[in-house]
């Protein structure tokens, strides 16, 4: 016989105090920004709190104050008329309301990662390409994407796209959790260590069905590697390890908010190099 039971618990004394939430993921191509919402309790809808109005806003480069003003933010996203620098630690400062103000501190990476697509096989599954990383002694942390990019034509113009694909590889060099190891992934991390040679030769495996399935026609590959920040690589790897779709017994369990002083989130830096072949 099974049997199952149910208990109720009263949360007595709850104490939940409102928090700033950021997150910005920044390299050196494009303007520093971030999106901003606040934190919510166990009941609320963190979709319902993205942040509207002005905040005060702080940004130092090398400990050297280059911004210093009030911002508006829309729909949650703030964007800065700043792009940051490549080998230069910024710090960001910003307060909201009655909000306990946020203070966070980041360095991006010294240079671009260097990846190579060397040719591209393919059956009536997957499409094969074969991707050659080069190790560079600036950086540590890597992340490996794939992309597909093509054209629609609507009301005659011609519309182009961009859509990340999950991929496979048989070797076992990426961090990988019981969830995710034997099966395709969104993107791959990777640290210096697996390494031979200053070159890292990959065989990736992109499932055809997803190309099959996108609303507009694809024109090429893209495989995209990330030169990330030891911040911004310890936050994916602590998302990584908490996914609790798998769950059981011997799963583990880490909090981490990131790197924003009195807040939650990430505002971290990268940099990234494409590289792209064509689809017949």
């Amino acid at each position: 016989m099974l049997v199952s039971c149910e208990r109720q618990i009263p949360l007595k004394n709850f104490k939940f105090e409102e928090k700033l939430v950021v997150n910005g993921y920044n390299h050196n191509n494009s303007p520093i920004y971030c999106w901003l919402s606040t934190s919510v309790s166990t009941l609320g809808v963190p979709a319902l709190n993205s942040i509207e109005g002005e905040v005060e806003v702080l940004l130092k480069e090398d400990n050297h104050q280059i911004y210093y003003n009030t911002a508006k933010v829309i729909n949650g996203y703030l964007e800065l008329p700043l792009t940051a620098k490549v080998g230069k630690t910024y710090e960001l400062q910003i307060k909201h309301d009655s909000l306990p103000p946020v203070r966070m501190i980041d360095k991006i990476p010294e240079e671009s990662p260097s990846v190579e697509l060397n040719n591209m096989e393919e059956d009536n599954y997957y499409l094969k390409p074969s991707v050659t990383v080069s190790d560079i002694a600036s950086s540590n942390y890597f992340m490996l994407q794939t992309y597909i990019e093509g054209f629609s034509l609507m009301d005659g113009d011609t519309t182009w796209h961009l859509e990340q694909v999950k991929f496979e590889a048989n070797e076992k060099i990426f961090i990988t959790n019981i969830n995710n190891q034997n099966t395709a992934v969104e993107y791959a991390l990777f640290d210096d260590a697996v390494f031979k040679n200053g070159n890292l030769k990959l065989r990736l495996n992109i499932p055809k069905h997803q190309i099959n399935q996108m609303g507009f026609k694809p024109v090429r590959l893209e495989v995209r590697l990330s030169s990330m920040s030891a911040k911004m690589y310890n936050y994916y790897l602590a998302l990584l390890e908490n996914n609790h779709i798998y769950g059981g017994p011997l799963a583990t369990y880490t909090i981490s908010s990131g790197n924003v002083e009195n807040g939650l989130g990430i505002f971290s830096f990268y940099t990234y190099k494409r590289t792209w072949a064509p689809l017949r």
